[in-house]
């Protein structure tokens, strides 16, 4: 469980720091977007953390279930808002430490609760290219949205990037955690592996194009909602995960009481908005 809160913390730096970047342009979402920002050394040092949680996942996900790591990877809300609370000197009140607690709680309750074990992709044949092709169908349909200008479109753009960012997690899940040995000429020819670098450019691309319609709270509060979810039924319904026997109350209970506290410290968005236009 180490892994899994390491990639919170990282991850949470790393929300903070490219939201500084994004936000600062004002661009229309296009795809040269990320080709501008990667000139940003504020930007890089964000993708530098973002590697890093990815490693840190895919270290989980070897022998832990998508739901448990997601959930934990969740966390990372969290540590946005204590880190912006430190940079603007906001106060914590008695509702936000309740959602601390909760996420912490939360964590512990799920990590008792998975069952660890290798995953079993249910996916064969020309079926294991369906991931590659939901990713393309999710990247297609961001960039539609990108050319909106409503205030909903951050949200949701928040929702397509989690659902690629769980693709990742599932092909990491499989091919991490498949109990099987390939050459490296082999593991060319698997569909899953061409999927990661893929749905990693997608999600990254489709977050920060809605950091840049939306407050970093309402677009991260969406994407950490939609890879809770779309991971867990992922895993659960491809990939061979369970919870303990007797235990699968527990687990549901723990990712909720995570998702439910790190959802409720979406109520610091004026402070973090503060905190990213101020040191942009």
């Amino acid at each position: 469980m180490i892994w899994v809160f390491m990639a919170a913390l990282v991850g949470g730096i790393a929300v903070l720091l490219q939201a500084q970047s994004a936000r600062a342009e004002d661009h229309s979402g296009h795809l040269g977007l990320l080709a501008t920002l990667v000139r940003r050394p504020r930007y890089v040092a964000g993708l530098g953390c973002m590697f890093a949680g990815f490693v840190f996942g895919a270290l989980a996900l070897r022998t832990m279930p998508l739901f448990a790591v997601q959930a934990g990877r969740s966390s990372s809300l969290a540590v946005t808002a204590v880190l912006a609370v430190l940079m603007i000197g906001a106060r914590l009140k008695g509702r936000d430490m309740a959602a601390i607690v909760a996420v912490g709680l939360g964590l512990v309750a799920v990590s008792f609760a998975s069952r660890h074990g290798h995953s079993r992709l249910q996916l064969e044949g020309l079926g294991r290219l369906l991931p590659l092709v939901g990713v393309l169908l999710l990247l297609w349909l961001g960039q539609l949205l990108a050319r909106r200008r409503e205030a909903w479109v951050g949200p949701v753009l928040g929702v397509l990037a989690g659902s690629c960012f769980s693709v990742v997690g599932l092909c990491v899940r499989a091919l991490a955690g498949g109990g099987h040995h390939h050459g490296w000429e082999a593991l060319l020819h698997r569909p899953l592996l061409w999927t990661i670098p893929v749905a990693g450019f997608a999600g990254l691309h489709l977050s920060t194009v809605a950091l840049t319609k939306s407050s970093v709270v309402a677009v991260t509060s969406a994407l950490i909602a939609s890879e809770v979810v779309v991971a867990g039924i992922l895993g659960v319904t491809l990939a061979g995960d369970h919870a303990k026997p007797g235990l699968a109350w527990l687990a549901l209970l723990g990712v909720a009481m995570v998702l439910v506290g790190a959802l409720d410290l979406a109520r610091f968005s004026a402070e973090l908005e503060g905190a990213v236009d101020e040191a942009s």
